[in-house]
């Protein structure tokens, strides 16, 4: 019956999105000659390279019209990215069908949070992250080798770039709450939110403070007494400052800190003993400065300090009794240092980049060994540009490690401004992930649950190699077609294995490098600005026909063969109004031998936005209106509807010189 509900919702405001066009055709005849005026302005375009690798970009704007204010939701919206709920309190993400372990998070180029243990190897818990208070203008997700700057990043980089702050006096405020179809009223909210941000600045320097809570219940997907998703609070607050020598200068020092903790317990039944608690606590400092001169030279350098501590503990239902099973701590000091030099038709650059890491756990087993760290690397990089309409890019790193042998990665690509429509690129990388301290060195003892973990420090990196090429066309400023297509080689993959038993005890599992696996695929995606009268389309498609194990011959789990996402959305009354549409579907998922089934669904939301005022706005969304679900692999959130409010006020709309 919900089904019903959500298609009739869907197709109601389709009719209203796509009515009205022949109104707003004629109201458009006052903008004619303007626009007459500003193509005349443009009969001779300057020819710009293009740009030698693809990059997926999620906006602001996404992010809020979309209500994924974790950064786990924000990239499942990617057709290329699988979501992997690995450990029931933790969420990865499979990007390109590469392992989730292959995928590095970083803020203002430093590296956000460490890799968490899990059956799929150790991965960025993404829920984890919050989006919401963050001033986060943009997430770009690249492929090989992160950009200069950003140290070791490589395999799949996700970078997290900060809003520029407000001069003036800025505030704004942001809260929401969603309720779930078929739910008791009092439960509401299911999801509930609230962040703020503000800010003061004058010409030379800026001040912001920022803090955001929310929670995120669980949910029982078959309404039979099983929580099949984790309950999840977070919170956080942080403090960004931004020094300029003079008013109109690019130069500038940055220093941010911020406070995040998160509790997650995890999914239970009416039979469970045990429920598992993940409570993570993470200090961040940052400094950061950018300096250039008038002769082509800049400097950047960034400084970080962060205290981590992950708690994993059991919860015996019937007494309410928590059991510390493990208390992993770290304490982390990074270094980054880039030089660049304008020298004629080329940016060169030397990067230096040293971290050096202190890893603890205490628990039942007592306390481990102390695990320190150092890991150091040289980059180097050239961007050329042999003409106005080609850009070639390389970029080699070469790095030393303790508990490794030296390694070298490297990345190169060239873009080609074909002619005034047409964008050709290729690149090539070989990028390397090190093992983490847990792989190499910690044990977990899980023996209630029938196993145990244990690290080997014999472990080697992973490789991988990767080969991408791609086209973009562009026959009107309105429509844009991109195609690409890609290649991953890995070797030395780690995967866990299980050890000799002993009699009378728990089979313990160790990590080992027995596996090798490549992928291949492809993606394609169109963009139409202005359509109908105004309505703003966007269609991507992602096919991965290739995933393979290479010494077994199967398919990698939990990897699917087609995702497709449409959106559309359509501003009215000036901008005052806007309403959207959107549908996201994938194949069936493989899925290891002996599980449920992930059969291909259809996830359908249409919402509104509505601004009352200049500084407010009102958003309405539903999602998943054919109330699809999964208990095992998802959806597991059903037909839902979700409310946010904005309250956003400026008061001047000049912003900083900060990047």
């Amino acid at each position: 019956m919900r089904s019903w509900v959500g298609l009739v919702i869907f197709v109601a405001v389709l009719v209203s999105t796509t009515l009205g066009w022949t109104a707003d055709a004629l109201a458009q005849d006052v903008v004619v000659i303007p626009e007459v005026d500003v193509e005349a302005e443009r009969e001779a375009p300057e020819e710009d390279a293009a740009a030698p690798e693809r990059t997926d970009e999620i906006s602001e704007e996404d992010i809020n019209r979309r209500q994924t204010w974790r950064l786990g939701d924000a990239l499942a919206w990617l057709t290329s990215a699988t979501p992997v709920d690995s450990t029931g309190t933790s969420s990865g993400l499979i990007v390109d069908g590469l392992p989730a372990a292959q995928l590095q998070v970083t803020e203002d180029g430093m590296p956000v949070s460490r890799p968490v243990g899990g059956p799929d190897g150790p991965s960025v818990d993404l829920d984890s992250l919050s989006l919401a208070g963050r001033g986060v203008e943009r997430v770009e997700v690249h492929r090989g080798m992160g950009p200069p700057g950003s140290g070791p990043a490589s395999g799949v980089v996700v970078q997290l770039h900060r809003e520029k702050l407000p001069t003036g006096l800025g505030l704004s405020l942001q809260t929401a709450g969603r309720t779930l179809a078929g739910r008791p009223v009092d439960s509401f909210p299911t999801l509930a939110l609230g962040a703020a941000r503000a800010g003061w600045g004058a010409e030379r320097v800026d001040v912001q403070l920022r803090a955001s809570a929310s929670r995120h219940d669980g949910v029982d997907v078959n309404s039979d007494g099983q929580l099949d998703s984790a309950d999840e609070r977070d919170y956080g607050f942080g403090a960004r400052s931004v020094w300029r020598p003079s008013a109109n200068s690019k130069d500038s020092l940055v220093v941010d800190v911020s406070y995040a903790n998160n509790v997650t317990e995890g999914a239970f039944g009416p039979t469970s003993v045990l429920r598992d608690l993940v409570d993570t606590e993470q200090v961040v400092g940052r400094v950061l400065g950018e300096w250039r001169s008038a002769d082509g030279f800049s400097l950047e350098h960034k400084t970080q300090f962060d205290v981590y501590d992950h708690q994993f503990s059991k919860r015996v239902l019937q007494s309410g009794f928590e059991r510390l099973k493990a208390d992993t701590g770290q304490l982390r000091g990074v270094q980054d240092v880039l030089v660049q030099q304008s020298v004629g038709r080329h940016l060169l650059g030397v990067e230096l980049y040293g971290s050096l890491e202190r890893v603890t756990r205490t628990g039942e087993t007592g306390e481990l060994p102390t695990v320190d760290r150092l890991h150091g690397g040289l980059g180097l990089s050239d961007t050329w540009m042999p003409t106005s309409a080609v850009e070639v890019s390389g970029r080699l790193w070469g790095d030393v490690h303790t508990d490794f042998e030296a390694g070298w990665m490297a990345d190169v690509g060239v873009g080609w401004q074909a002619t005034d429509a047409l964008q050709l690129r290729a690149s090539a990388s070989r990028t390397r992930r090190l093992p983490t301290a847990e792989e190499l060195f910690l044990f977990f003892d899980h023996s209630e649950v029938g196993y145990k973990v244990s690290g080997n420090p014999d472990l080697r990196p992973e490789r991988l190699w990767s080969a991408r090429a791609g086209a973009r066309v562009a026959p009107a400023d309105e429509l844009e077609l991109d195609a690409e297509v890609y290649y991953h080689r890995l070797d030395d993959l780690i995967t866990t294995a299980q050890t000799a038993d002993l009699a009378g005890t728990s089979p313990t599992f160790t990590y080992t490098n027995v596996a090798r696996a490549h992928t291949a695929g492809g993606r394609l995606s169109l963009g139409a600005r202005e359509l109908f009268g105004g309505v703003d389309l966007r269609v991507s498609y992602s096919y991965l026909p290739l995933a393979e194990d290479l010494d077994t011959g199967e398919r990698l789990e939990l990897r699917t063969h087609h995702q497709v996402l449409v959106e559309m959305k359509r501003d009215w009354l000036d901008e005052r109004l806007q309403t959207w549409l959107d549908a996201r579907s994938r194949s069936a998922l493989s899925v290891p031998s002996g599980s449920p089934g992930a059969p291909a669904y259809v996830l359908l939301g249409a919402g509104v936005g509505w601004k009352p005022a200049d500084d407010f706005l009102v958003r309405l969304d539903a999602d998943n209106l054919l109330d699809q679900t999964n208990a095992t692999w998802g959806p597991k959130t059903g037909l839902s509807v979700l409310a946010s409010v904005e309250y956003h006020y400026h008061s001047n709309d000049r912003t900083t010189g900060e990047e």
